[in-house]
């Protein structure tokens, strides 16, 4: 990432770069800085932007070899273009191939050689054929004005074109944030929208709305407009104005069944269904959660913390930390 800010800094672009990785918020953020960078507000005649299915390689060639109109660059941005597996898809293709033909031959005697006339069939031959070969040649070859950017969830690192681009041009990975430097996003976040917040309130934050970057932004946008006159967002207003999780409705709900409290059981039921959860479905949660409750208990004995346990469960580090506390 520091590489495409100094690129920016310098204008001075790569051909090609391919942004990828878990993380949605970075790879949106580094696509518009690049974008803003290379076109100029307003200018339509100069940028292409296809996403999946809209991908026309032929088009795509024909745009980026072309010179661009009064301005100093093209700009191509393909979005989840799926051109990423085909290496192994056609060496996976090749390798069913081989195996069927072989299959096919007659029984042959021991130490007798089986002639295939097919060597190699079972492995894909170097520089097999691929469907992202046409993007592949521009990129060995392209044009000085045209920027060409990939911005893809799951990349195939053994496919030709990962390898080209990482040849040619820039690859970035947007993998997911640590917790500390999440933490230290919300801290610079929140000052800019003329906030403070403490680090513990800060990390409660990620763990009650969870590790994406994307929904922690939309959440404090939400704090600093419901925050107006003051000067600290606290862990009461983070409470007040999230997102409440089903996670945390059903722990709640199951929390007050194990405590006999009849009138709050019901009320967090009832709320549930005011959100069109079906009585089967919360049903199915309630089970889940003291099955959880169970692995909670596991995890206690072997001093597994929040996010380990948040990890093995697939939920937010929140409902985790309160699993835990309720498992002894």
């Amino acid at each position: 990432m520091k590489k495409i800010k100094e690129d920016i800094k310098n204008n001075k672009f790569e051909s090609v770069y391919l942004l990828y990785g878990e993380e949605a918020y970075m790879r949106q953020l580094y696509k518009n800085k690049i974008k803003n960078a290379v076109i100029p507000e307003g200018d339509t005649m100069n940028i292409l932007e296809r996403d999946s299915d809209a991908i026309d390689l032929k088009e795509i060639v024909e745009f980026a070899t072309t010179m661009p109109f009064f301005a100093d660059h093209h700009l191509v941005i393909l979005k989840d273009s799926g051109l990423f597996t085909a290496g192994r898809e056609a060496e996976e293709k090749e390798g069913e191939e081989g195996k069927a033909q072989a299959e096919s031959l007659p029984e042959m005697k021991p130490g007798a050689e089986k002639n295939t006339g097919a060597k190699g069939k079972g492995k894909a031959a170097k520089g097999a054929p691929t469907k992202a070969d046409p993007i592949i040649d521009y990129i060995n070859n392209p044009t000085e004005t045209t920027v060409l950017v990939f911005v893809e969830t799951k990349v195939d690192k053994r496919s030709k074109l990962f390898k080209a681009i990482n040849e040619k041009g820039y690859v970035c990975e947007m993998a997911r944030r640590t917790v500390a430097e999440l933490v230290k996003f919300i801290g610079q976040t929140f000052k800019q929208g003329g906030r403070a917040v403490t680090e513990a309130d800060a990390t409660f934050l990620v763990d009650y709305v969870g590790m994406d970057m994307q929904n922690l932004v939309n959440e404090m946008e939400k704090l600093i407009a419901y925050t107006d006159g003051k000067d600290v967002v606290t862990k009461e207003d983070i409470l007040k104005v999230c997102v409440e999780e089903n996670d945390e409705k059903v722990y709640n709900l199951t929390g007050a069944i194990a405590r006999k409290k009849k009138e709050e059981a019901f009320a967090v039921y009832d709320d549930m269904l005011k959100n069109r959860e079906s009585p089967m479905m919360i049903l199915y949660a309630i089970q889940k959660q003291y099955r959880n409750l169970l692995i909670a208990l596991e995890a206690r004995k072997n001093n597994m913390d929040k996010y380990a346990l948040s990890g093995l469960l697939g939920i937010k580090p929140y409902p985790a930390e309160l699993l835990l506390k309720d498992a002894r």
